[in-house]
């Protein structure tokens, strides 16, 4: 239910505000998920890492690159 207006709601439109990088889980996979920023010096590919778009939120909001 829709706390806020007591509607039922699919659950298609919670994942309307999903970070679109991590898909709301907050982390991700190095290679996978994104593309590493520095192949010499790290993360690398198979590494897990906090999603740097939402910063580890996983929320559409929190995003600050596009």
């Amino acid at each position: 239910m829709n706390p806020l207006n007591d509607e039922f709601y699919d659950d298609e439109d919670e994942n309307d505000n999903l970070c679109p990088h991590c898909h709301g889980e907050g982390w991700g996979i190095i290679g996978v998920d994104w593309e590493c920023d520095d192949p010499i010096n790290g993360p690398y590919d198979g590494d897990i890492e906090k999603c740097p778009f939402c910063n580890g939120s996983g929320r559409e909001e929190d995003v600050w690159i596009w």
